[in-house]
């Protein structure tokens, strides 16, 4: 529906800086969408660059009387209108003073040559004008798109990406040069709108030409959601726009004291005091996404700092710092009451920087993309802190700083997140700490219970449809033809057979299409950090569905939310929203854009478990506030962390990093009395190998876990597992230890350790083992020894013995 009554307007650019009019040809540059946004996301606030496409139509005479003729100079006049209501606003921004830009672009192919049409638009009433654009947008290529508004949006699209802009609508600018020197210069009899009018959310204007340029201006705060404020339009309790900001300055405000300000969205006087001033009431303002809560210069919807994740390593060898990881704007949450009510931002990731020892700032990287990934190796020289930040230059914001020193990582993102490495012995210079790999992270919380978390899935309950009772969490379907209850239905699903379903009152059946009147609701007993839901679309390739997850907290505040890409018919997507402080206490989930989605597969909650790889980096994210335990568990038995089980304390999300120092200890296999003394004999003979190979053959090579089930010292070069090396440094020993009897020249000591991947020449029992033929069955199975094995040479066992 049109809104207002009268006159309306459009909008424009910066001060200063003139407005470019570019055709069709001159310009092939493909634009993204802004992040958020789907095609149909044309006009949610004013900022950016803004595409607009002047539609004009000549009658043809072939219906309605000939009375209207567009010239090269009323071309010319209607475009400059066009120019310079739109430019106004560009200038009234400008004179903000804020760090935002507004331009407009022009695409004027449709107004250079006038559209064909037998009708004379002018003397009809004004609502006819539907049946003159909905044809042109037919034979454009968009009649497939079911609806004016829609296929209206996708044209505004697709001129939007022509134009390489953020936003774009259109402007039916209808000749009346002749009507309104013999009549009015007014639409016809029984019209619903006498002169301008406009379709909000980034749609389209129907503008008389002969109107003033301030009423393109007026019906262009339309096009961004603006209100009508003068008697009879809209009213002081209406609220739209990105913030649904009130219309505080309309004129039936009753609020004691009120006094109504001059504004372009009013008419008459007040309308060109705001025209020639330059000056806009803050409701005003605010509906079209201009608000400042804090007077820093930044409107809120771009006030969101942006979001950087990755781990980061000093290298002393090379003499660099590397970083890997992901970075991507942030949307404020779209409160909009009307729209399709996307979150959109504009802003973006123009470069990571960094800097030393609180230096200055320099750039790492340059992204120049909304979101993307982060890889960079930078040469620095000796440093006590290294801090990196991703930054939007235009706007002025950047993400958390995130800093580290010279031993540790740095890790951006997490809630809870250290490094697992091991203390340098006693006299030992570590030009590096010799990072852990294998070593389990495990955050319970203070009374030693598991974090909360859990999992629903409909294929998990098929002797029923009405789902039980289900501890931790509780699920409500709502809506008005709804009973309440969540099924189990038997419909294609992401991950078996079966999604969540509900029960309609209206038609006594089980059903699964979710849509903006039919939610998912999800209640948690405890707040947690991430949720995860699969969306199933049941849409097509020309009119997708789209799924939408949004999560609260337990005041009811949306806290944030995920949409998908448009789904066709059996096509899924995971849904997730993370809170990094923990704070998701309900979720509802539903088609979203008047689109029906399935629903499947819920997952919630915070993993209790991480393994370190080889950078030694563990980490938890969505952790809600309170105090935990954190055990970590080494893969060998041969370190130790003394605090592990100690008690942390997560406050706004975070926790400080922690630096978590393991001690090299001996391994419970390797004998304390004399490392190659394997049976504890007091003596080291070949036995003392063949009771390490019998151990492989049992069970095998592998790190070492259960002291207790192994009685014997198999790990004499105390890296805590037994392998083959184990049985050659029993025998390299003793052919050292033979030979320092007789005299020869000593071989190193048997008091040495060797640490995992080194190497040592073993040349003392090369014979031996080169005479050891493995069947090929044996080699495959990994099996060196058995004492029921007659496979190997006769005189193997005896050279060993001797």
């Amino acid at each position: 529906m049109p809104i207002g009554k009268g006159r309306r307007e459009i909008a424009a650019r910066r001060l200063g800086r003139a407005l470019r009019l570019e055709r069709l040809e001159d310009r092939n540059l493909f634009a993204a969408l802004p992040l958020g946004a789907v095609p149909r996301d044309t006009g949610e606030f004013m900022l950016g660059r803004v595409a607009v496409v002047p539609l004009l139509f000549e009658s043809n005479g072939q219906l309605d009387p000939n009375t209207e003729n567009w010239t090269a100079s009323s071309i010319q006049s209607a475009l400059t209108k066009v120019e310079q209501g739109v430019q106004w606003w560009s200038d009234a921004l400008a004179r903000l003073g804020t760090v935002h830009e507004l331009e407009f672009v022009i695409d004027d192919q449709f107004a250079r040559n006038p559209i064909p049409t037998p009708y004379e638009l002018i003397s009809r009433p004004s609502q006819f004008h539907s049946i003159v654009v909905g044809t042109f947008l037919e034979d454009q290529g968009y009649g497939e798109a079911g609806t004016i508004e829609n296929a209206i949006r996708l044209f505004n699209n697709d001129a939007r990406t022509r134009l390489n802009a953020d936003w774009a609508f259109s402007i039916v600018i209808v000749n009346s040069a002749n009507d309104a020197m013999v009549d009015d210069g007014q639409f016809g009899p029984g019209s619903e709108f006498n002169n301008a009018f406009a379709y909000p959310g980034g749609q389209y204007v129907v503008t008389p030409s002969t109107r003033p340029v301030s009423t393109i201006t007026h019906e262009v705060g339309h096009i961004f959601w603006a209100r009508d404020e003068y008697p009879g339009g809209g009213s002081w309790t209406d609220r739209r726009g990105y913030y649904n900001a009130q219309n505080w300055n309309a004129a039936d405000n009753t609020t004691a004291g009120f006094v109504q300000e001059p504004s372009i969205m009013r008419s008459g006087t007040a309308l060109s005091q705001s025209f020639s001033s330059y000056v806009l009431p803050e409701s005003t303002m605010a509906m079209i996404g201009w608000r400042d809560s804090d007077g820093d210069g930044i409107f809120d919807v771009s006030d969101v700092p942006l979001r950087l994740e990755g781990t980061g390593r000093y290298d002393a060898a090379i003499g660099t710092f590397a970083f890997d990881g992901f970075a991507t704007a942030v949307a404020l949450p779209n409160l909009n009451s009307a729209g399709l009510r996307n979150d959109i931002t504009l802003n973006r990731i123009d470069r990571i920087e960094y800097r030393l020892d609180g230096g200055a700032w320099q750039t790492a990287q340059v992204v120049g993309k909304q979101a993307s990934e982060i890889s960079f190796q930078i040469a620095v020289g000796d440093y006590s802190t290294i801090e990196i930040r991703a930054i939007d230059d235009r706007v002025g914001i950047t993400s958390a700083i995130y800093r580290t020193d010279m031993l540790l990582p740095m890790l951006a993102g997490a809630s809870v997140a250290g490094l697992a490495f091991v203390n340098a012995a006693e006299g030992e210079t570590q030009v590096a700490p010799h990072l852990l790999a294998g070593v389990t992270a495990t955050l319970v919380q203070a009374d030693g219970s598991p974090l909360f978390s859990g999992m629903v899935e409909p294929d998990h309950y098929t002797d029923r449809i009405t789902l039980p009772p289900i501890d931790g969490v509780s699920l409500v379907a709502l809506g008005h033809v709804l009973d309440g209850r969540v099924g189990s239905v038997e419909t294609p699903s992401s991950t078996g057979s079966r999604a969540f379903g509900f029960f309609s009152r209206q038609s006594f059946t089980w059903q699964q299409q979710w849509a903006p009147d039919k939610k998912l609701l999800i209640t948690f007993d405890q707040p947690v950090g991430s949720v995860q839901l699969d969306a199933i679309g049941l849409g097509s390739a020309s009119n997708p569905s789209f799924g939408r997850l949004e999560a609260f907290d337990a005041a009811g505040n949306l806290l944030t939310r995920f949409t998908t890409s448009g789904l066709s018919v059996g096509q899924t997507e995971t849904m997730q929203v993370n809170d990094a402080a923990g704070r998701i206490a309900s979720v509802q989930a539903f088609g979203h854009s008047f689109t029906q989605v399935g629903l499947d597969h819920l997952r919630y909650g915070a993993e209790s478990s991480v393994t370190t790889t080889a950078d030694g980096v563990f980490g938890f994210s969505g952790i809600p506030d309170g105090t935990y335990r954190l055990t970590l568990t080494p893969e060998r038995l041969i370190h130790q962390f003394p605090g592990s089980g100690d008690l942390l304390t997560v406050q706004g999300g975070v926790v400080n990093q922690i630096a978590a120092g393991f001690q090299r200890v001996r391994s419970p296999w390797n004998n304390p009395g004399d490392p190659f003394d394997v049976d504890g004999n007091t003596t080291v003979e070949p036995l003392d190998a063949l009771v390490i190979l019998t151990e492989i053959a049992r069970n095998g090579t592998g790190i070492l876990r259960d002291p207790a089930q192994i009685e014997w010292f198999v790990d004499p070069n105390d890296d805590g597992e037994v392998s083959p090396l184990d049985a050659l440094w029993v025998l390299n020993e003793i052919s050292r230890r033979n030979r320092s009897a007789q005299g020869e020249q000593a071989m190193p000591s048997g008091d040495q350790t060797l640490q995992p991947g080194g190497e040592q020449s073993y040349s003392g029992v090369d014979a031996f083992f080169a005479g050891w033929a493995v069947p090929e069955d044996e080699k495959k199975r990994g099996a060196l020894w058995s004492e029921d094995h007659t496979g190997y040479p006769d005189d193997s066992i005896s050279t060993i013995l001797s």
